[in-house]
């Protein structure tokens, strides 16, 4: 059967709608994508191979990992049957993101890798900058903390550079992951707070779920419980209202924790009853695991020893299920595999320099580290500079304070260099020329102005700007150079 142009233009927007639904109907995604499965064969290669990739991607967000797989292997083969390319660095990221959710991770590695040789090929750089997060978490379970910083760090910066919401968001949750392991819950906070604003207009609730969930954990390291309990309930009540169930369950194994901490063990025993049917079905054996210890402890806790012993029965059989599963605890100790693990990685190093050679590498400076006075010192004084006023109610000046700096953080990717003055001035030193100040200035404003303030019971801040020389400014500061 022939389809007519309007036709098929009708089913790319279909498929195009189904990818949004993925963000927030995941039934209605998978309905639609099902009924297009059948009518792939008869359309152009392209489109076919396009269905069943989103067919697998709605299989993976269901939590059927296996069978995403077998649909990402038709896809792949088919693609390379026909030599259509154009989808093969996204089917190879999306095979290897399925097998990381399986925990064949040396499977995922392979793939990773052969999606960033094909990316770096066309400069792909959404495929580039996923398969560095992904890779730079590899590192991170490998507990080789210095590569996995570095690789998390390149596809962050690489997600501000193309300026893509969704991989800001998606590296903020990676990098603040690989921190909370650490125990570094300030700067995992940090990073969250500075790509905020990218994970709520993104608009994917499981993101928001993480996101909340990291902030709770961060605040209890933290200990500021008030704020962690802030943060659990109001991303329980979320996950709940957009019926998340697998994000759900996660956070409630989490929350428990902290109940269970506080000495409140019955709502702690209800919320790990509700989550655990969730968590078999995703086969998390890692959450699985941490739900039987606090079991365990609860039941200790009201002198139940043979209710801790049984579970502690269960909590073996669980380990012996990931390790038979899985096999990373063993091939983590095991110098053949990781041998392996590192040969996968040699050729990585090779294309994070091409791809940095290709953008002129990191920028030269930032905002950090470095002096005022020596910034002004090696700039013409008659230089253009902006000033940002942001006046806010004195009882949210921290907070307020804390989340404009994050979105200049966000905001100067390039060569600009930010610092905030006393009180609540900051001055931008722009990358760009003169007479475009302005416009950088009003963009800067708006994405102030428009932070969803009221989400986190503040005020909108009133932002003013000016455009100086930077001989105001030392006239101002009294800055000697």
């Amino acid at each position: 059967m022939l389809y007519s142009h309007l036709e098929l233009q009708d089913i790319e927007q279909q498929l195009e709608q189904i990818e949004l639904w993925l963000l927030g109907d995941l039934e209605q995604a998978y309905q639609a994508s099902l009924e297009l499965l059948p009518l792939s064969s008869q359309l152009p290669p392209a489109l076919e191979i396009r269905i069943t990739m989103i067919y697998g991607k709605t299989l993976w967000a269901y939590g059927r990992f296996q069978q995403s797989i077998r649909y990402f292997n038709r896809a792949i083969k088919l693609s390379k049957l026909t030599e259509e390319f154009f989808y093969l660095p996204e089917l190879y990221l999306r095979r290897g993101i399925a097998y990381f959710s399986l925990k064949r991770y040396l499977k995922a590695v392979e793939d990773f890798v052969i999606s960033l040789d094909l990316s770096v090929e066309v400069m792909s750089f959404d495929e580039i900058i996923e398969s560095y997060l992904y890779l730079g978490a590899l590192y991170a379970l490998y507990e080789k903390y210095e590569e996995a910083n570095e690789l998390l760090k390149l596809g962050f910066y690489l997600a501000k550079v193309v300026d893509s919401q969704r991989l800001i968001a998606k590296g903020s949750i990676f990098i603040a992951g690989v921190l909370i392991d650490k125990k570094e819950y300030q700067l995992a906070l940090d990073i969250i707070y500075e790509a905020e604003s990218c994970i709520l207009a993104y608009g994917d609730m499981t993101w928001v779920v993480e996101a909340g969930k990291i902030a709770a954990v961060c605040y209890q390291g933290l200990n500021r419980m008030e704020e962690a309990e802030l943060y659990f309930c109001a991303m329980l009540a979320l996950s709940r209202q957009q019926k998340l169930n697998w994000a759900c369950a996660i956070l409630s194994v989490f929350y428990a924790e902290y109940l269970a901490n506080k000495g409140l063990g019955a709502v702690a025993r209800e919320l790990l009853e509700c989550a655990e049917p969730d968590l078999s079905r995703y086969k998390d054996y890692y959450c699985l695991i941490k739900l039987n210890e606090i079991k365990i402890k609860l039941s200790g806790a009201v002198g139940d020893f043979k209710g801790a012993l049984k579970l502690s029965k269960d909590l073996s059989d669980l380990k012996m299920q990931l390790i038979d599963g899985d096999v990373f605890f063993v091939e983590k100790n095991n110098k053949f595999r990781l041998k392996k693990f590192n040969r996968l990685m040699a050729g990585v190093k090779e294309k994070r320099d091409d791809i940095l050679n290709y953008l002129g590498g990191y920028p030269k400076c930032g905002y950090k580290n470095k002096d005022i006075g020596e910034c002004i010192a090696s700039r013409s004084r008659s230089e253009k500079i902006l000033v940002f006023k942001v006046d806010a109610p004195v009882v949210q000046n921290v907070y307020v304070e804390r989340k404009v700096k994050a979105l200049f953080q966000e905001a100067c990717v390039h060569d600009e260099i930010w610092f905030q003055l006393a009180g609540n001035e900051f001055v931008l030193f722009p990358s760009i020329k003169s007479d475009a100040l302005s416009a950088m200035a009003n963009q800067l404003k708006s994405c102030i102005d428009c932070f969803p303030w009221s989400w986190h019971r503040c005020t909108a801040p009133t932002v003013s700007f000016s455009i100086l020389e930077i001989n105001d400014l030392v006239a101002r500061l009294e800055v000697v150079v």
